[in-house]
């Protein structure tokens, strides 16, 4: 019942050469081996595919890489330290600013997650905020610790002392 379904048997090896030899025999013979249609299908397709695959790998690659390279640049050249008129800028189109702002920072042990750890980078955190309000015009800022206790609480003068 099953035996149309099956593959043939296979031809005893001793009275057959090997696979290799036959093909060059039919070669040597003169007879060329014809490539069947699927087969140069599947290659046309995988052939496509990995094309395909190699120009958008490239692409994407150069994309990320001139992003990156960009937004390094432009976040040297515009950060707050150098010009806090772009900080007022920012903030001048708003509808409200609020009064009280309240700061939670993260107390890093280790130097992985930022760059700088323990209470130095804590106060270089508070720096940057202490300067971002004071350019944003908000009077008055807390800066908390993660574990909820107050560290700090100052009214800053957004008046110019020239």
């Amino acid at each position: 019942m099953m035996k149309p379904f099956l593959p043939p048997e296979p031809v005893d090896k001793s009275s057959s050469a090997p696979r290799s030899n036959l093909r060059l025999a039919k070669q040597r013979n003169g007879q060329p081996q014809r490539l069947k249609a699927s087969h140069i299908r599947t290659f046309l397709h995988v052939f496509i595919y990995t094309t395909i695959h190699f120009v958008f790998s490239i692409f994407f690659r150069f994309r990320r890489a001139w992003r990156l390279s960009s937004y390094k640049v432009r976040g040297v050249l515009r950060h707050h330290h150098h010009t806090p008129e772009w900080i007022v800028n920012d903030v001048k189109n708003l509808e409200q600013l609020p009064k009280h702002l309240s700061v939670i920072l993260d107390h890093h042990e280790d130097d992985e997650d930022q760059g700088n750890a323990g209470l130095e980078g804590l106060v270089n955190d508070v720096c940057e905020i202490a300067a971002w309000t004071a350019s944003a015009g908000i009077p008055f800022l807390s800066i908390y610790e993660r574990t909820g206790t107050q560290r700090t609480t100052s009214r800053i003068s957004t008046a110019n002392t020239s």
